[in-house]
């Protein structure tokens, strides 16, 4: 399964407003999302991201960043890649966004 160009950038879009469908393709791993935070009594929504972690990462762990950024004000959208074999690990499955045959 590929996605082109619109499809990812449609499909983003769902998830960040919550309305993924089946049609969208397979699923990503589990996602985390956290929200800007009160700001002297105020929650200011000043950008987005959206943050794809490394092979064999997670988004749970991704969150610590959000953390040590402390961009309060940001709202960080963590995907978790799905489980899938990678030929470079000679099969073994790990999260990873696709597959990948050569370290070269």
């Amino acid at each position: 399964f590929k996605l082109d160009r619109q499809a990812a950038t449609l499909r983003l879009a769902r998830l960040a407003e919550g309305t993924m469908v089946e049609d969208d393709g397979p699923p990503f791993g589990p996602t985390q999302i956290v929200w800007p935070q009160e700001i002297d009594g105020v929650v200011e929504h000043g950008c987005t991201l959206i943050w794809l972690h490394g092979m064999g990462g997670s988004a749970d762990l991704s969150v610590q960043v959000a953390e040590r950024l402390d961009m309060r004000w940001c709202k960080f959208i963590f995907l978790g890649a799905p489980l899938q074999p990678v030929s470079v690990l000679n099969g073994s499955v790990t999260t990873s966004w696709f597959d990948i045959d050569t370290l070269n």
